[in-house]
């Protein structure tokens, strides 16, 4: 792989924790040095956490690892998961005070289903997850104190650990073009940097970095997607966003915000020819 995709990938998996607050664990210094035997331990050690953030880092991280051939057709994992959708919505009628965790459930995996069928497989491993963790949620297990529905609910919980276990094997690749392949790892850069170290205290200043974080990270993924006018428009938003931020912040951290911006000029006028 490309070291310079393999990078994006971490940089996807850096932006997904700093996002989420979740332990950057040795993010940091991966994305400064992405090895790929270090990716791929790092990626086996939280693929199957519990906690759902720590999934969704190693779903990301996926991407720079050279996960080899698709071997297994997912259609019908896909049936499965659309007859449990079904299930699950006829269940919600019988779960009490616990139907507002039933219906999310049953939406995640009614979304993943749709997103893998439509192509979208990491989207779809991440809605996954977000439904395996529902399905463990307090008012969920309280159910089974029920002997009329232990059964049902314990095979709802198989049933969807099982679809996660499946689903997290399918490989995927990372794209990007070769034409804007700088101009999104300079992109990405600018946005790691503003998320970690941004300098905003007010807030209203974190509102401004908080923004700008959102535009650029769609920004990042029109470039992956050849969608460069869209990309242009939301460098240009974040950069405007970013000069605001330039006026209200405090001194100290006025050099810091100059510097993104000079960044995002450069990429702005000189890095995205399409």
């Amino acid at each position: 792989m490309d070291p310079k995709v393999s990078r994006i990938a971490v940089g996807l998996a850096l932006e997904s924790a700093l996002s989420s607050t979740s332990e950057i664990h040795d993010l940091e210094s991966l994305y400064s040095n992405p090895q790929p035997e270090l990716l791929k331990e790092l990626h086996d050690s939280l693929i199957d956490s519990p906690n759902h953030w720590e999934r969704v880092i190693a779903i990301w991280l996926q991407l720079s690892i050279d996960q080899g051939p698709i071997t297994r057709d997912p259609s019908t994992l896909i049936a499965e998961m659309s007859k449990m959708e079904v299930l699950l919505g006829v269940f919600i009628n019988q779960s009490g005070k616990a139907w507002r965790d039933v219906n999310d459930w049953m939406n995640y995996i009614a979304n993943s289903h749709q997103h893998l069928l439509n192509g979208f497989w990491t989207d779809s491993k991440i809605l996954l997850s977000r439904g395996l963790e529902i399905s463990k949620r307090d008012s969920i297990e309280v159910l089974k104190e029920n002997e009329e529905l232990f059964q049902k609910v314990s095979i709802f919980q198989e049933a969807t650990a099982s679809y996660y276990n499946e689903l997290k094997e399918l490989p995927i690749k990372l794209f990007v073009p070769e034409e804007v392949l700088d101009t999104t790892l300079l992109t990405q850069e600018v946005m790691l940097d503003l998320m970690k170290n941004h300098g905003a205290e007010s807030p209203d200043e974190i509102k401004l970095v908080n923004n700008t974080g959102l535009t650029m990270s769609q920004a990042l993924r029109d470039l992956m997607s050849s969608l460069y006018d869209d990309a242009k428009q939301n460098l240009t938003t974040a950069r405007n966003a970013l000069d605001k931020l330039h006026g209200i912040i405090q001194d100290k951290n006025k050099q810091k915000i100059k510097s993104y911006l000079e960044k995002l000029e450069k990429i702005l006028l000189f890095s995205i020819s399409c």
